[in-house]
């Protein structure tokens, strides 16, 4: 009972599941990637509120 086989079935499960996270979890960056508003934030300019940095840096 136990023993060194069935640690290795274990780990072999536990290296499954986290294969199976890592996946989900690249799945669903691609999709928030591919997403219209994250497209429409990439053509808007990232300078559009540079007056006010100027003010904060002088306070």
């Amino acid at each position: 009972m136990g023993g060194r086989a069935d640690y290795e079935e274990r780990r072999k499960a536990r290296q499954e599941t986290y294969r199976r996270l890592a996946q989900k979890a690249e799945e669903k960056s691609k999709q928030y990637m591919n997403s219209n508003a994250n497209r429409i934030l990439e053509m808007t300019p990232r300078s559009a509120n540079n007056y006010w940095s100027s003010f904060r840096k002088d306070g």
